[in-house]
């Protein structure tokens, strides 16, 4: 039996994630994969029994270091609050508006009336994770001169649309094309300043 190695399963993600993108996760078989590799089925299911780990993997690879950025966000030490969420959201936008996540939920919505564990796969492995590391970040702001008392996962829906609002949208449904660093920044400073409109607690007088 041949050892398994990092290498090797990070080279069948790839090539399973660029099958998937061409065809579509229904199109796509276990065989194809094999194929497309030039290894032994046996080689194949001995790292993924099945399509479905095989589709997960590649899902949270595609997003792990965007997604990073945002699970190590404490690490960049910036305590200006309103500098903060601004840093916050952008690390979010480059994880929603990366080429490779958008082409997956492309592909998601046109196969999830068929194949449903696909959102569920989708939502587990990224997009929980994602919403329940910025509402953590969100939460440990609420206190006096900082962000009021108020419903973590309303105020984390309400961030993140806000960030997504007039950018991903039309991106995603290949509207318009990369948006300039310039344009984004702008967005996001409205996105802040409208999120600290609601939730900003200035009874310290803060950020």
């Amino acid at each position: 039996m041949r050892v398994k190695t990092e290498t090797r399963r990070q080279a069948i993600i790839a090539v399973a994630g660029e099958l998937f993108l061409q065809h579509g996760y229904a199109a796509v078989s276990m065989a194809a994969i094999s194929a497309k590799l030039g290894g032994s089925r046996v080689t194949l299911y001995n790292y993924f029994a099945t399509k479905e780990q095989l589709f997960e993997a590649y899902v949270v690879e595609a997003g792990s270091e965007r997604s990073n950025e945002i699970l190590n966000f404490h690490e960049q030490g910036v305590t200006d609050l309103r500098n903060s969420l601004f840093l916050l959201g952008k690390s979010y936008l480059a994880l929603v508006l990366d080429s490779q996540v958008l082409a997956i939920r492309r592909m998601i919505i046109g196969e999830v009336s068929r194949f449903p564990e696909l959102a569920r796969i989708f939502y587990e492995s990224g997009v929980k994770i994602i919403l329940q590391q910025i509402q953590a970040i969100l939460a440990a702001e609420i206190r006096p001169g900082r962000l009021k008392a108020s419903c973590p996962n309303t105020m984390v829906l309400h961030f993140m649309a806000l960030c997504e609002a007039g950018n991903v949208e039309w991106r995603l449904w290949g509207l318009q094309g990369e948006i300039s660093e310039n344009i984004l920044n702008q967005a996001l400073f409205s996105a802040v300043n409208a999120f600290l409109d609601v939730y900003a607690d200035d009874t310290l007088g803060g950020s």
